[in-house]
């Protein structure tokens, strides 16, 4: 054989090896990591600037790498028999308390501490897309409002480790970016929910679960209340924090959507979930198409109908949501369309952030 033919050989046979994998895993079933996560994969990079795009493409691949689920049990199983601390994208603190730390522009460690920075043009962008959704709405005679949950580690740096704690840095994303709406003095009705967990947080500890991203039923419930309590001018039916009972249910867990994000899964324990006495949502909630939920309660207070373009943490709010509007339509994504707001033709529409998201913060409205 040639050496130009062995040359091509060993090629295609590299080519190949690389493939294999993609091609195998159509043939065995394999758990979907990031479903099991309770986030949307990262999406393929949408520019091709040359200094953006190489991290972008490798969040993407890394959401979708053939077997993952395997490769992450036995990377964890490899990680603790060889070594005592923790990796990953998580960091473990105290009292079973795990913090989210990608590798990415969504790490709230880096966020809070103010190493991660939201650019001046982009709060400007953001303000501008803010202000104008909010004027095409008010021309529809749509209520609007922009509300941003709060990430664990802004409620609860008490649990981070000894050698991480520290206070907020003024120049957190979220901070920043709060400070520069109130000196433009937009005029965007916004509702920062980190006020309202602190606030409350002499009632209950139970605010965030230990080892998950999100908050609880509890801060779910708390934030539901604000949003609604901002509609009906303070007037709801639903009772304000140290006004009702915190419960568990006998075999409900908290959920915990860092075990793979925490490789050293030996901090986790399991801690029963705990929920709210108040009023909610026990109707049917539809699935009109995937990440797009629906609900309809005609025993509900408020007659309005709500549409909400939201992330994860909307889920939490659901139940109570729900049950005070007549009818709420829940949209998981943050591309706002005007001409998907003339079809449903809501009283009020809601735009709901989680904190760690405002450093890339969808700021162009489609048609």
């Amino acid at each position: 054989m040639s050496e130009k033919r062995k040359t091509i050989a060993v090629t295609l046979i590299f080519f190949a090896l690389l493939l294999l994998p993609q091609l195998l895993q159509h043939l065995v079933r394999s758990e979907s990591d990031t479903t099991a996560e309770n986030r949307n994969p990262a999406p393929f990079p949408r520019t091709f600037k040359y200094r953006k795009f190489a991290s972008e493409f490798e969040e993407f691949y890394n959401d979708r790498i053939p077997f993952r689920s395997q490769l992450l049990k036995y990377c964890e199983q490899i990680q603790r028999g060889l070594f005592t601390f923790t990796l990953g994208n998580a960091i473990a603190g105290k009292n079973g308390f795990c913090f989210y730390t990608p590798r990415s522009q969504e790490n709230t460690y880096l966020q809070y501490t103010g190493k991660l920075h939201l650019p001046y043009y982009k709060m400007e962008k953001n303000r501008r897309f803010l202000e104008k959704l909010h004027q095409e709405l008010a021309r529809k005679n749509i209520k609007f409002l922009w509300a941003v949950a709060p990430d664990k580690i802004q409620i609860y740096p008490e649990y981070l480790p000894e050698r991480r704690r520290t206070l907020e840095s003024p120049s957190a994303p979220a901070e920043k970016f709060r400070r520069h709406l109130d000196n433009a003095r937009s005029p965007v009705p916004r509702l920062f929910l980190k006020e309202t967990l602190l606030a409350n947080k002499r009632f209950s500890d139970k605010l965030f679960y230990r080892a998950d991203t999100h908050w609880s039923r509890v801060g779910g419930y708390l934030g539901a209340r604000e949003i609604i309590s901002h509609f009906t001018r303070g007037s709801t039916p639903l009772p304000e924090a140290g006004k009702f009972r915190i419960y568990s249910r006998r075999g409900h867990y908290e959920p915990d959507d860092m075990k793979n994000q925490l490789l050293h899964r030996a901090v986790f324990k399991r801690h029963p979930e705990c929920f709210p006495l108040v009023p909610s949502f026990t109707g049917k909630v539809e699935e009109v198409s995937h990440g797009y939920l629906r609900t309809r309660n005609p025993a509900a207070p408020d007659r309005r109908k709500v549409l909400i373009y939201r992330d994860s943490f909307t889920i939490n709010m659901l139940p109570y949501l729900s049950y005070h509007f007549a009818e709420v339509h829940y949209l998981w994504t943050h591309k706002v369309s005007l001409s998907q707001i003339e079809q449903l033709s809501p009283d009020i529409v809601i735009l709901e952030y989680v904190s760690r998201l405002l450093v890339k913060m969808q700021n162009k409205l489609r048609l």
